[in-house]
């Protein structure tokens, strides 16, 4: 999932933003998701 990730977004210190109830990725300046309604948005850099 990593290096899907990094094919994505590359190298340059890219962030993914992620609901943590259901796993949907979000953009940077969502609050809630959108899915499920929650707000506990997590936020992975990606190197």
């Amino acid at each position: 999932m990593l290096e899907t990730l990094r094919s994505l977004f590359g190298g340059d210190g890219a962030v993914v933003h992620e609901c943590r109830q259901c796993g949907r990725t979000v953009d940077r300046d969502t609050d809630r998701c959108p899915v499920c309604g929650t707000d506990s948005i997590a936020r992975y850099p990606v190197e």
